[in-house]
């Protein structure tokens, strides 16, 4: 069975965000900023198309940061009302 292009990118995609989050990701936004448009130039794409792609890496790493610190609070929360 051929991978459609779409499917490709989802795959891509989720292999990106979790190398990621292994390794970390810088937020200082003029550095992600440059990195971007750097990438952009790099990969011959427009600088915008590779804006929305980090705009969607970096929403992705922000969830999965917040679920594990959710996972804390929950995990306190349960702590304190079973004390």
């Amino acid at each position: 069975m051929a991978l459609t292009q779409e499917r490709l990118g989802q795959i891509a995609l989720d292999i990106l965000i979790r190398k990621l989050t292994e390794e970390g990701f810088h937020l200082k936004p003029k550095e992600v900023k440059r990195e971007a448009s750097n990438a952009a130039k790099k990969a011959g794409i427009p600088a915008a198309e590779m804006a929305e792609v980090y705009k969607k890496l970096l929403e992705a790493l922000v969830t999965k940061t917040m679920s594990e610190l959710d996972s804390i609070i929950n995990a306190t929360t349960v702590e304190e009302k079973s004390s």
